[in-house]
């Protein structure tokens, strides 16, 4: 047996403090999303460059 097992639940935050937690929470979620939006932006535009690149070199006859 631990000696956790004799405290009660945490008290719930409420008023100020719960507002703060959920704001916090908004904000986590819309920075991850937002990250998550330019790291899919990042790959597309190194995509682009990499087939424009392909496409100029076998255009100007230098492909082998």
């Amino acid at each position: 047996m631990t000696a956790l097992t004799g405290f009660s639940s945490p008290a719930r935050p409420e008023g100020f403090d719960a507002l703060l937690i959920v704001v916090g929470r908004w904000l986590v979620s819309a920075g991850e999303q937002l990250a998550a939006g330019h790291s899919t932006a990042a790959r597309h535009t190194t995509y682009e460059e990499h087939s424009r690149d392909v496409a100029a070199t076998r255009h100007s006859g230098l492909w082998l």
